[in-house]
């Protein structure tokens, strides 16, 4: 607050006050006197809030318009813009000095300028602010929405992989009998026909064992055709149990149902065969 501007609300505040006061006058004037002073020595100490608020004070025994400028200028001082247009407005409706009021004008239209240039600030500073919030938002619904087309578009590869081999695995089986059942048919083949050489030639030792007289020779005709006969049911019970399996696999095989497991089993009577079907 210049020292002047200090001196003359002294002045003012000694000049409105009429003759022969009393000694609570002269009292309230000395704290007056006292609170600008004090005023003073803190704005020039650079504390200029407690320069304002001090000559509020002085402000609430006397109200002298001066003492509104140099409040407004103390706020203004200390960067509190709205508090100094507040004082200021107040002193140009008040003000009496000319040449202070327009001082308090020009530091209104001032201040006011600044404020506009602030608000402005603030709302480009909060635009800018909503369109990164945007951008962001914006950028996380493109990252959602792709990752979930990623995800569809792999899902969706899988199920034509998995469509397509089975495709192909049924293809595979409909072009025709699996080699299994070429195998067990030739097996079939083979054992129907060692079954019948040997079954003829059983038939062969058990004619020569009814010709001949010689006991030695009976017996051992015997046996051979025994031997013979086994070997000849062996194989042809083979050949029965390789010929059911070769057709239960043809069908399988050709109608797209899975192979059912056949196992041969020897028995007393020959070989078995059998098999689960699930």
């Amino acid at each position: 607050m210049p020292r002047s501007i200090a001196l003359a609300c002294l002045c003012s505040l000694l000049g409105v006050l009429p003759s022969g006061t009393a000694e609570a006058a002269e009292e309230e004037d000395r704290k007056i006197e006292k609170l600008v002073r004090e005023a003073q020595k803190a704005y020039d100490a650079g504390d200029c809030k407690k320069s304002a608020e001090t000559l509020q004070k002085a402000f609430e025994l006397k109200a002298v318009s001066k003492l509104l400028f140099n409040i407004a200028r103390s706020f203004e001082k200390c960067g509190e813009d709205e508090q100094a247009i507040r004082f200021y407005e107040r002193y140009v409706d008040a003000g009496e000095d000319t040449g202070l009021v327009r001082r308090a004008s020009k530091a209104l239209e001032r201040l006011k300028q600044a404020r506009a240039a602030r608000l402005a600030e603030e709302k480009r500073q909060q635009e800018e602010a909503r369109k990164v919030e945007e951008a962001r938002r914006d950028a996380e619904l493109a990252k959602v929405a792709t990752e979930k087309a990623q995800a569809e578009a792999r899902a969706s590869e899988a199920e034509e992989r998995s469509r397509r081999a089975l495709a192909e695995e049924r293809r595979a089986i409909s072009r025709g009998p699996s080699p299994f059942t070429f195998g067990l048919a030739g097996l079939a083949v083979v054992g129907l026909g060692t079954g019948i050489a040997f079954g003829a030639m059983a038939n062969g030792a058990k004619g020569d064992y009814s010709a001949s007289t010689n006991l030695a020779a009976k017996q051992s005709l015997r046996s051979t055709a025994e031997q013979r006969a086994l070997v000849a049911d062996l194989s042809l019970g083979i050949a029965a149990a390789s010929a059911v399996g070769a057709t239960v696999l043809f069908f399988l095989t050709t109608s797209g149902a899975e192979p059912a497991p056949v196992t041969f089993s020897a028995g007393p009577g020959g070989v078995a065969l059998s098999g689960s079907w699930p």
